[in-house]
This record gives structure tokens, sequence and C-alpha cells, in this order.
């Protein structure tokens, strides 16, 4: 008989103390004062309408230092651009490299690598080579640059540069939204 009476009181004080938390979680919620919350409003009123101008200020040079058309479609002034640069430094450029392009973390827009390779001297021709691609009136940007000791006797060096470009246009760019796969098509004829 005592067994039968836990069996039924100790689900139901289970369910009961499932039901009503106690404790530090279970803590009452209090509203801030409407004082307080209006302060707190205004507040994140302002700083959206700051962020917003911000924004419609920095517009402009976004789109001076980017491009909008499709990454595949940017590759090609890259290198053309890259092999102009090369040219006027005094290197010639042993492999151009393009790289996946890669969506933004904001998604409004995508980062183009390509990856060059070279062996040229250290000066002036690699540094001038570095100082063209990172023209602040270009749209270039070098991400990552190794540079080693190649022939003591010609004072050359081999350097490998990821050099990047952004373009406003995530069409197809793997992760973005809107992106959709094509499906192959079948040609054949079936009768």
């Amino acid at each position: 008989m005592l067994l039968l009476i836990a069996v039924i009181i100790v689900p139901i004080i289970l369910i009961l103390n499932a039901l009503t938390p106690s404790g530090h979680t279970a803590g009452a919620r209090t509203l801030l004062p409407l004082d307080q919350a209006n302060t707190k409003r205004e507040i994140q009123a302002r700083t959206m309408a700051r962020w917003s101008e911000e924004e419609k200020e920095m517009q402009p040079q976004i789109a001076r230092m980017s491009y909008n058309v499709p990454a595949d479609r940017v590759v090609p002034q890259m290198v053309g651009d890259l092999q102009r640069i090369a040219a006027h430094s005094g290197v010639h450029l042993g492999e151009i490299k393009p790289a996946k392009p890669g969506l933004l973390p904001s998604g409004s827009g995508a980062q183009v690598p390509v990856e060059v390779r070279f062996r040229a001297p250290l000066q002036p021709n690699t540094v001038r080579f570095l100082y063209e691609v990172e023209d602040p009136t270009g749209k270039f940007v070098v991400d990552k640059m190794d540079i080693t000791s190649g022939d003591a006797k010609f004072q050359t060096v081999e350097a490998s540069a990821q050099i990047s470009v952004f373009t406003r246009s995530t069409i197809g760019v793997a992760g973005a939204k809107g992106e959709h796969q094509h499906e192959p098509q079948n040609t054949s004829n079936k009768s």
C-alpha cells in the first residue's frame, strides 16, 4: 500500500516541480521603468541613424574601391592589371593562379583572390611591384606575402602573394543568397 502511494505521489511532485521551476533561473522578470526604456530606445534610434549616415558616406568609397560585376568577370581584369603593374615594375609573373571567391561575412559582396608567384630583385623591382599593387587609388589588396631568398649572386628573391579585389556582386559565389545550382540538361531525344 505504501508503495502504491509512493508511485502515485512521486510523479505528481516531479511534474509540479517541472512546471514551476524555482531558484535563480526562475526569478521574476522585471520590466524596465518607462523612462529607462524610453531612454534606451532613443539611444538605439540615434545609434541606428548614425550608422545609416556613416553607410551613406562610405558608399562612394566602396563603389570606387570595388567592382560590381560577378567574380568570374573580375578575374580577367585582375590578371591584366597585375601583368601591367608587373611589367612597369620590372617583374615577370611566373604564375597567376585564381582562387575560389569567398562571400563576405555581411553577405553583401565577395572577395576575389589570386595567387601570384615571381622571382625578381628585392630592390627596386619587388618593392615597386608591391607598392603599385597596394596603391590607395587602386582596388587591389595584398592579403598574404611570402618572400624567400632566391639567388644571392643575382640578389633575387622568390615571392608569392595572395592579392584580392572585392566585388559587390555575389553571382556565382558559393553560399550567396539566391544562388542556384544549374542542373545538367539532358540533350538526348527520347521518342
